[in-house]
């Protein structure tokens, strides 16, 4: 079994103004990417980041595809919106929360408030005894979302242009 974080490459690439959009109530938990259900949006673009790509994430913390790139993709418990950015539509995915002791905090690469909760992480070690589902994020540390190897080999195969992977360590 092999765990990965998704990210995307953002360099070059140009970003999503939401608007007004309280887009940071679902990091938040607050609401629901529902919000962005049948919106229309334009591209955030600088001089230095132009491209408009295909998979253009939300702070990193939820994938936003392309609608037609990932036509045929499933993502079980997840909710999703589909919205448009100029001419495009997009759909973006809000992953599960998995709860629980998920993150080995004696083996990842992480910062820590002093009351033992996560500020930051560099780099996932996972329990391995976790029945994971295809795609999630993690209750302890929201911000990213994380897929299994079934699911990754399939997002990879899209051959999306900015979507990276990070494999986890997975620990007992």
């Amino acid at each position: 079994m092999k765990i990965y974080k998704l990210y995307n490459q953002v360099d070059g690439f140009a970003s999503i103004d939401f608007a007004n959009e309280e887009i940071d109530d679902v990091l938040n938990g607050i609401s629901d990417v529902s919000v962005l259900n049948g919106g229309s949006y334009k591209w955030s673009v600088s001089e230095d980041d132009d491209e408009k790509g295909d998979s253009p994430f939300y702070l990193g913390s939820f994938p936003i595809f392309e609608e037609n790139k990932v036509r045929g993709i499933v993502f079980p418990n997840s909710k999703t919106a589909v919205f448009k950015v100029d001419d495009k539509s997009f759909i973006a995915v809000e992953a599960p929360l998995l709860s629980g002791s998920i993150i080995d905090k004696n083996f990842s690469d992480l910062h820590l408030f002093s009351n033992g909760e996560i500020l930051s992480v560099w780099k996932f070690a996972l329990n391995s005894r976790v029945l994971y589902p295809p795609i999630f994020r993690i209750e302890e540390f929201p911000l990213y979302t994380f897929v299994t190897e079934e699911m990754q080999v399939a997002l990879r195969n899209l051959r999306l242009s900015q979507l990276l992977f990070e494999e986890c360590d997975l620990v007992d």
